[in-house]
C-alpha cells in the first residue's frame, strides 16, 4: 500500500451521520486559510473535523479500492443532522495525484481555493522555511494546479476567492463563500474582526533580483487564471498590475 498520513477516525455520536465532506479547502499556503477555515468553523451549520487539515491524500496515490478509498476518507467527517462538515488541507492544491484521489473519495464536495500574489505568498512561504524554497516556488504554480481539478471536477463546484478581495472586502467575500456552501450567508462571526494570516517573514523584503525571478516566472500562471475562467482583480497585485 503506498503511504499517506492515516489518522484514526473520530467517534461518531448517537444521532449523527457520516459521509463524505460536503467542502473541501485546497489551497494556497500562507494565503489565509487557516483564518478563512476558522471563519466557516464558527457557523452553525458547519461542522468541522478536530483537526483543519486532515492530510489525508499523501504525497503518493492511495493503493486503495475506490470504495474503500471513499469508505476510509468518510469516516473522518461525523456532523449531526442538518450539519456540512469539511477540512482544508493546502497541500492538496500542489499534490499532482490528489484532485482524482478526491474525486473518487469525495466527488460531490464543494472545492474552495484562496489565492494571494503569488509572489508575497513565495516571501511569506519562503521566510518561515528557508530551507523549502523551491517547495514555496511550485506552490505559486495556479493555473497549472488548478486546471489538474478542473480536469475532474465540473467548474461550477470550485469556488476560487482572492486572499486581498477577503482583506478588503471580508463580508462580501464571507456571504459569497456561505452561499456556495449553502448554509446561511447573512452568519457573522464572532472572530470576525481577527483578520488576516499570520504573516512569516512580515517586514522582510525579497532582493530585487528574486522579485523580479519570481514575477518573471509567474506571469504566465497568471495569465493562465484568466483563461480558467477565474477572476483574479490585478490591481491588488502589484507584482503583476501590468497584465491588467
Amino acid at each position: 500500500m503506498a503511504r499517506w498520513r492515516r489518522r484514526r477516525p473520530p467517534r461518531c455520536p448517537p444521532g449523527w451521520s457520516t459521509g463524505p465532506p460536503n467542502f473541501v479547502g485546497i489551497g494556497a499556503q500562507r494565503a489565509g486559510t487557516t483564518w478563512w477555515h476558522s471563519l466557516l468553523a464558527e457557523h452553525p451549520q458547519v461542522h468541522g473535523p478536530r483537526v483543519k487539515e486532515m492530510h489525508f491524500f499523501g504525497h503518493e496515490a492511495v493503493d486503495l479500492d475506490p470504495a474503500e478509498l471513499a469508505r476510509e476518507y468518510a469516516l473522518h467527517f461525523p456532523r449531526p443532522p442538518g450539519a456540512i462538515a469539511g477540512e482544508w488541507t493546502p497541500y492538496y492544491m500542489q499534490g499532482r495525484n490528489v484532485p482524482r484521489q478526491l474525486r473518487v473519495a469525495a466527488p460531490d464536495a464543494r472545492i474552495l481555493v484562496l489565492l494571494r500574489d503569488p509572489v508575497d505568498r513565495y516571501r511569506s512561504g519562503a521566510f518561515r522555511r528557508p530551507d523549502k524554497s523551491e517547495n514555496a516556488t511550485r506552490r505559486g504554480l495556479y493555473a497549472t494546479q488548478l486546471a489538474r481539478y478542473l480536469e475532474v471536477f465540473p467548474r461550477e463546484q470550485l469556488l476560487v476567492l482572492q486572499y486581498e478581495r477577503c482583506l478588503e472586502a471580508p463580508a462580501v467575500e464571507l456571504a459569497r463563500t456561505f452561499e456556495f456552501l449553502d448554509v446561511e450567508p447573512g452568519f457573522v462571526p464572532k472572530s470576525f474582526e481577527r483578520r488576516g494570516a499570520r504573516s512569516f517573514g512580515a517586514g522582510k523584503t525579497l532582493p530585487p533580483e528574486v522579485r523580479e525571478r519570481l514575477t518573471r516566472l509567474y506571469e504566465p500562471e497568471v495569465r493562465g487564471l484568466a483563461e480558467l475562467g477565474v477572476e483574479v482583480d490585478l490591481s491588488l497585485w502589484p507584482n503583476f498590475s501590468h497584465l491588467a
